[in-house]
């Protein structure tokens, strides 16, 4: 009995009176316990009831659960379950396709961290499927362990897994020793297996070969086993194992779901569908199959506004024992519905194992905050339904909102054609809103198919389907959602798509036909995505659903055939595995033991002409590098880069930082006013400058010699006579002075000469004077 913490939003039911044109009597008793989805409110307590209530999967508030009808009113009643629902039924919806989505060049172009192949290793795929052949060569790595980590098998008991009451699980050491009494009787869920991550060892590799496994087989055979059929409740169930499984192995998990539902909203307000976008907060990743319903005329809608009353037709095919029918209004309109059967009409309210003829009618009513969707479910009580005889009454009471109406239908009909609506007064029959429940959850990835490969050889013959390369598989399903988001989100291969196969006898005679067939659909297509999700968290183990979700469609191939950009067939276009883009930082001018340091994105790194750096990113992401502009060697020299020391990464980009080796020169003059010191490059020759001469004050020319630049002086004792030198190093030049007596000489001996003449004109005046006296 789980006691793990209970969350996904869900939607409240409202309860509408139990009212019938006539009088309709109660098939059977009420039984005492009940199979059920419920949403439980935040942080109610559930230890008093865990004698009596059985919970098993468990996605954030919403639980699968088996509860006393009795209990369920009263935890109703005091708040502690604020809304239920009951299980739906879900359907199951490498050769070229793996090099058709670019894998190869992934696994070739590309390591991780430790410098591993990125081919998906270090991640684990969940798949809830059909059950998986664990002794297909697909599923060992060569190194003789299985990739499998464990396998539960809902469908057979005798060990089940912790927290659970039902099933058998298989550890991976019994896997590896054979003792797992698991098989795939079906061969789908091996197949989707194969194609996310078959390691190919007998042939066709999947496209994430190094990604473990953890498998859930669920649901059970209809039609002889034609088809397989799943509840809404076990498959919760196995998301919950698959999450807590990867917990506990460290691991982070993508899960596909290669099945579908045709009722129910569209609009991500389903409980698998909330159950998903929570748990999709937590860090779990979800593929989801488009479906393969777009051809099948499965859906209708209609305008109130413009129609009024409209009488919806459909009819079933022959071996139908029971079908589904959703019928959805935005919550604003109030209208009356009625469902029309051979039998009679049935009022458009809440009914429960109601019988009318032949017929037993459930109605529930689902309301929520984009909708009203009624689901009904009909089924024979002997023999098959009536083929003819049945439509819904829809009349408007009072259209408060948009009057658009929609609805889906599904059967469990084992003939080839299915169930469909018929054409008729105020509604259309369309391909668009035909993708499949969960595929619609606001954060699950949906993924169309499109035709990569349309033939393939069986028994040495060529068998083709005709379709034309690159086009839309016509039956994959179409959007938008009902609330108008874009899906699919992705398309992928689809078409003749070849991998592993259950093996029915171990043989050392087997050919390729033992291991491999060809399967169609997007059951096919989902896993390819899966796969490359892989192979993207194994370079982004942190990376975000909005990241990864991004970089998918960011990269998904577009042809102009295709029409416009992004589409409700298409979505963001054709699957490519090359989401991820490559910087490579590579340094030049660096002595081999020199690192020069970079930051991208706050995070340090080291580059050196020896040692390059690659980084890749996901596409449509933006980073900074920032690269360090100097590395000083000493004081005196460095290495300088060339050019911006910035950089925005948007895509594949070479950069080369190219350094230089930049010295020092100091330019010394005892007399200062010496210039040319300063940083120059390496082989640079520099030129530097000081005063010709020093002349002294003029009140010293008499005692001072001028002082004339002579030569340089170099710190190795060189002289330099002229003012240069070649910066091989850091270099020290001083200026050397030799004193000039010219000017003091000279001035010396103009003074004597101008006293000389002075003496001389004085004499002369004297005697001059003296004749005169």
């Amino acid at each position: 009995m789980r006691k793990t913490p209970l969350a996904v939003a869900m939607i409240s039911l409202l309860c509408l009176a139990t009212l019938t044109i006539r009088e309709i009597p109660v098939l059977d008793e009420p039984i005492r316990f009940k199979r059920l989805l419920v949403k439980f409110g935040r942080g109610v307590d559930l230890t008093p009831f865990l004698g009596d209530l059985e919970i098993s999967g468990v996605a954030g508030h919403l639980a699968s659960v088996k509860i006393p009808e009795d209990l369920l009113e009263k935890l109703i009643k005091d708040g502690t379950i604020k809304s239920v629902w009951k299980p739906r039924k879900y359907r199951l919806m490498l050769d070229v396709s793996v090099p058709e989505v670019h894998a190869p060049e992934i696994w070739d172009g590309f390591r991780d961290v430790i410098r591993e192949q990125v081919n998906g290793s270090g991640v684990v795929i969940g798949i809830i499927d059909t059950g998986i052949d664990y002794r297909h060569p697909d599923f060992w790595f060569p190194n003789g362990s299985t990739k499998i980590l464990s396998i539960w098998d809902q469908t057979i008991d005798g060990k089940p897994p912790r927290g659970f009451r039902y099933g058998y699980e298989c550890l991976r050491w019994e896997i590896e020793a054979g003792k797992c009494p698991e098989r795939d009787e079906v061969g789908h869920g091996t197949h989707v297996a194969s194609i996310a991550a078959g390691a190919g060892l007998a042939s066709y590799k999947g496209v994430a070969p190094g990604a473990y496994l953890i498998v859930v087989k669920t649901g059970y055979p209809v039609c002889g086993g034609l088809k397989w059929f799943m509840d809404e409740d076990k498959i919760l169930d196995g998301i919950s194992y698959i999450v807590e499984k990867a917990k506990e192995l460290g691991l982070r998990p993508i899960i596909n779901l290669s099945l579908g539902s045709d009722n129910g909203g569209h609009d991500g307000h389903s409980p698998l569908e909330e159950a998903i976008d929570e748990l999709t907060d937590q860090g779990v990743i979800f593929v989801a199959a488009a479906g393969n319903s777009a051809s099948d005329q499965i859906h209708s809608m209609g305008n109130l506004a413009a129609s009024g009353e409209v009488e919806v037709k459909w009819v079933l095919q022959p071996t139908t024992k029971e079908f589904d029918l959703s019928y959805v209004v935005e919550p604003d309109d109030e209208i009356r519905f009625r469902l029309k059967t051979p039998y009679g009409i049935i009022e458009g309210r809440e009914v429960e194992n109601y019988r009318i003829g032949n017929l037993v009618i459930n109605i529930t009513l689902n309301s929520y905050d984009s909708g009203r969707d009624w689901e009904i479910t009909v089924r024979s009580v002997e023999g098959d339904l009536s083929t003819h005889g049945w439509a819904m009454i829809i009349e408007p009471i009072k259209l408060n909102g948009t009057a658009i109406w929609h609805s889906w239908i599904s059967s469990d009909t084992c003939s080839l054609s299915r169930e469909r609506f018929i054409a008729g007064e105020g509604y259309n029959i369309t391909k668009s809103y035909t993708v499949t429940v969960p595929a619609t959850a606001k954060k699950a990835i949906a993924v169309g198919g499109y035709v990569s490969k349309n033939s393939w050889y069986v028994d040495g013959k060529l068998v083709s389907t005709g379709l034309e390369l690159g086009r839309l598989l016509r039956f994959s399903g179409r959007g938008p959602s009902r609330d108008g988001r874009i899906k699919p989100d992705l398309t992928a291969p689809g078409s003749v798509i070849v991998a592993a196969k259950p093996i029915e006898n171990l043989s050392p005679n087997m050919n390729f036909s033992d291991y491999y067939t060809a399967r169609h659909g997007t059951s096919m297509a989902a896993p390819h995505v899966a796969g490359v999700i892989a192979l993207m968290l194994q370079l982004f183990p942190n990376a975000s659903f909005d990241q990864i979700y991004d970089a998918l469609t960011y990269s998904a191939r577009w042809e102009d055939y295709m029409g416009e950009r992004p589409s409700n067939d298409w979505g963001w276009g054709k699957l490519d595995a090359r989401t991820i883009y490559k910087l490579r930082v590579e340094v030049s001018g660096l002595p081999e033991n020199l690192f020069a340091g970079i930051l991208i994105d706050g995070l340090r790194f080291k580059v050196s002409s020896k040692n390059p750096l690659t980084i890749p990113f996901l596409n449509n992401s933006e980073h900074r590098l920032i690269a360090q502009k100097e590395i000083p060697i000493s004081n005196l020299s460095i290495y300088r880069l060339e050019g911006d020391n910035e950089f925005t990464i948007i895509k594949s980009m070479n950069i080369v930082l190219k350094y230089d080796a930049w010295h020092y020169l100091e330019v010394k003059s005892p007399f200062g006013r010496a210039e040319g010191s300063g940083w120059y490059r390496e082989g640079q020759e520099a030129w530097f400058f000081a005063p010709r001469s020093i002349t002294p004050p003029i009140y010293d020319l008499l005692f001072k010699p001028v002082l004339r630049l002579s030569y340089w002086i170099a710190e190795d004792g060189r002289r330099l006579y002229h003012p240069k030198i070649l910066m091989d190093k850091p270099h020290i030049v001083t200026a050397i002075y030799a004193p000039d007596y010219g000017i003091m000489i000279f001035s010396w001996l103009a003074i004597a000469a101008g006293l000389s003449a002075i003496t001389i004109i004085l004499r002369r005046y004297y005697r001059k004077v003296r004749r005169g006296v």
